[in-house]
């Protein structure tokens, strides 16, 4: 039995058991005003691009707050300098292809990489801005994924709203979360643990994947302005000239990983805090 067989097996499974169960499709969600709180420029596109956009499409207020400067990605064949001013010209270009002017993304500029060691800076400024722009909803990565700038942005912004006196609803949008298998393959050198990695991995997406993200937004009418929105970010999707070993987006799992954005849905887990 191949492993593609059993990870699209399991793939349908895990889809099918997600619909018996009931999930939610949010429509009203669209009127209601947000922040999406994004670890580094482009998690916001990512994970919320295709709900930012079907929101702004009803003149519906989206802020856009990026908590790094995204000076670590490329570090190796740019300066952080230049990175940092890149990452942010990119971020403009993609939040106007969502329907986001310049004045609602909001760059708070911590180091990437380091935003654990400025949580309680990040969250007073948090809770300034969700106390000033008063959203009905609050966007945050998944606070079971990877890398640790997405789980100190969930801490960062829940520990704002606990102090603050404004509760708005609060989703989880995953990103890192989609790099597992059955939604992305198994390296080859992990084949000798295959079963057990199938295993472990199979009872963690259940419980997420079946139990967690029961909240979906149809994008599909709105796909190819997202994906137009990602382009923009060229530094993760495009190699330079003579850049072959410059790390991009595509290429991770041979394009899988990039492809579970490119579904006609974007999900959510409703977050209580």
């Amino acid at each position: 039995m191949s492993n593609d067989f059993v990870r699209r097996t399991w793939r349908d499974f895990l889809w099918k058991a997600r619909a018996r169960i009931g999930y939610e499709t949010d429509i009203d969600s669209c009127q209601r005003s947000a922040i999406v709180f994004s670890p580094h420029p482009d998690d916001e596109t990512l994970g919320c691009g295709g709900l930012i956009i079907r929101k702004r499409n009803l003149g519906t207020p989206v802020t856009i707050v990026v908590m790094t400067n995204g000076g670590a990605s490329h570090t190796r064949f740019m300066s952080r300098h230049e990175l940092v001013a890149k990452r942010a010209e990119e971020a403009h270009a993609a939040a106007r292809k969502l329907g986001v002017d310049g004045s609602s993304i909001i760059f708070l500029g911590f180091e990437d990489g380091r935003l654990s060691a400025v949580e309680r800076e990040a969250s007073q400024m948090v809770q300034e801005i969700i106390n000033r722009e008063r959203p009905d909803e609050v966007y945050i990565p998944y606070r079971f994924e990877p890398p640790s700038d997405h789980w100190s942005t969930n801490r960062i912004v829940a520990t704002a709203l606990r102090a603050g006196g404004w509760k708005p609803r609060v989703y989880e949008y995953p990103i890192w979360f989609w790099y597992h298998w059955p939604w992305v393959g198994i390296p080859s050198k992990l084949g000798r643990n295959l079963f057990q990695l199938i295993l472990r991995t199979a009872r963690s997406m259940f419980g997420s994947f079946v139990l967690r993200f029961r909240r979906s937004i149809d994008i599909a009418d709105v796909l190819e302005i997202k994906k137009d929105a990602l382009a923009q970010y060229e530094s993760q999707m495009i190699k330079p000239l003579s850049g072959e070993k410059w790390p991009i987006l595509p290429e991770i799992s041979d394009g899988e990983f990039l492809g579970n954005f490119f579904q006609g849905y974007e999900v959510f887990h409703a977050r209580k805090i």
